[in-house]
């Protein structure tokens, strides 16, 4: 029985949801030894992150760019609402997961596996497993406790500093990474009215807080402030 399921696990049509399980795995494990930063960065991310995953994109100023960057649909996975590291585990272990089954389908079907079903279980089990991670990271996100301080939540945090972990800021989407008074590490959407987007790892202060979007404005160091929206 072993072997049968050895060799299931390993035949060529299963090794992409093996790779993605193994995967998923890892991150577990990673996270688990407290390997991995970003996990603990993104557990102490104040409250407003993980309600406003699903910023309204078309209702930010007007950037240069006609469409949002791709790295913005991660929100639509769950990053935001649930730990970045987490969403990770979640997405690879699901899919793995459900390409194994659909396969096991397929064979159970065909009592053979044709070549081409995978081209088919392959897009599937991902599209599945990217709609199965963002509900539960919804539910992980209504589960979280709420931070006990409203310092980190609200304008209070104008003019800090932080810096970019997005691929860039511009003005439909970022991300930033910042100190709260108390000196927890959190994470905060942003976006910046300059022409030019802000690139990872510059640093920004945070010079308004908009209410409406809950996300704050923020500009380049050193340069003048941004008017409030």
């Amino acid at each position: 029985m072993l072997t049968q399921l050895w060799g299931f696990l390993t035949a060529w049509y299963n090794l992409p949801f093996t790779a993605l399980l193994a995967l998923g795995l890892g991150l577990a494990g990673a996270q688990w030894l407290g390997l991995a930063e970003d996990a603990d960065d993104e557990v102490d991310a104040e409250a407003d992150l993980a309600a406003d995953a699903d910023v309204d994109v078309d209702g930010a100023p007007e950037a240069d760019l006609d469409e949002p960057p791709a790295w913005a649909g991660l929100a639509h996975l769950g990053v935001g609402k649930a730990p970045l590291l987490v969403i990770g585990v979640l997405f690879f272990s699901l899919s793995g997961g459900l390409g194994w089954l659909l396969n096991s389908l397929v064979l159970n079907v065909f009592s053979h596996y044709p070549s081409l079903a995978v081209l088919g279980t392959l897009p599937l089990a991902l599209l599945a497993g990217a709609g199965l991670t963002a509900q539960a990271a919804r539910l992980i996100g209504r589960a979280l406790p709420p931070i006990s301080t409203t310092a980190s939540r609200s304008p209070a945090l104008v003019g800090q500093t932080g810096r970019v972990i997005s691929p860039l800021v511009d003005g439909r989407y970022g991300l930033v990474h910042l100190r709260n008074p108390g000196g927890t590490l959190i994470s905060v959407f942003a976006v910046t009215d300059h022409a030019d987007p802000i690139r990872r790892g510059e640093t920004v202060v945070l010079a308004a807080y908009d209410a409406q979007h809950r996300r704050y404005l923020v500009t380049r160091a050193g340069l003048p402030e941004l008017s409030p929206p």
